[in-house]
């Protein structure tokens, strides 16, 4: 689908007009029901295990597999959900706005850990903007989703107790979204200072750079980390299948 084509179905799906302007991250996210990660990194993979805190998940450093799997079957599937091909999310171009990277406190470091430190409620323009959105899902018509079906429901079956302390009430990644682009666009008062850092794994092609303006544009140089992930409950990963 061509970009105006996403967000004429976005437009549609939630009833809202979008005319001269990026949808918002916040639409975006509502449209395809995913939620932004506080942090992640390179070796996230899907079936990881979060917890509401607040209003954000936080990861539990723990992933399905683990609870699932002996040590001789681990890193068999461990390389399988690694090896997974990510696809085109049909995620229509979209931009985090300065109103937004203020209400996240100048942080989203699960996207190229952008961080921006200084007198950032005092900038004229600020905007992420985000394209080339992949993603990788789990899914009960193919490997390796059918596998971790079948073991988590010996799980549940064989260890009621562990399944409840470990999976039930807490939420599972079953889709993981990526970004291989990113343009930043920041416009300060002269002499304001905004410190701005990002992954030591990105690379940062700077188109301008001076006393009132910064525009770069990001990429990861090998393998991303997701930002996003679309998130299900524990008790009801299950049911999903």
């Amino acid at each position: 689908m061509t970009q105006k084509q996403l967000v004429d179905q976005l437009s549609l799906d939630l009833g809202i007009s979008i005319k001269n302007r990026r949808p918002y991250a916040q639409e975006v996210f509502k449209h395809m029901d995913m939620d932004l990660l506080p942090r992640s990194s390179v070796d996230t993979l899907l079936g990881e295990l979060y917890e509401w805190e607040g209003r954000l998940y936080r990861s539990k450093n723990q992933n399905l597999i683990g609870f699932l799997f002996s040590d001789a079957e681990l890193k068999a599937m461990e390389k399988k959900l690694g090896a997974m091909v990510k696809v085109d999310a049909q995620v229509p171009v979209f931009e985090f706005t300065r109103e937004h990277v203020l209400e996240l406190g100048g942080a989203i470091p699960a996207l190229f850990s952008i961080d921006l430190k200084g007198k950032i409620n005092s900038t004229k323009e600020l905007s992420i903007v985000v394209s080339d959105v992949t993603v990788v899902r789990l899914t009960n018509y193919q490997e390796p989703g059918i596998s971790i079906h079948n073991a988590l429901s010996k799980y549940a079956q064989g260890n009621s107790k562990g399944y409840r302390k470990n999976i039930k009430n807490d939420y599972v990644a079953e889709a993981l979204f990526y970004a291989k682009s990113v343009e930043l666009s920041l416009e300060k008062k002269a002499g304001q200072e905004v410190k701005l850092s990002f992954d030591a794994n990105v690379k940062v092609e700077v188109e301008v750079d001076n006393s009132s303006t910064y525009k770069a544009k990001l990429s990861y140089k090998g393998n991303g980390a997701p930002f996003a992930a679309k998130m299900r409950e524990g008790k009801k990963f299950l049911d999903r299948y």
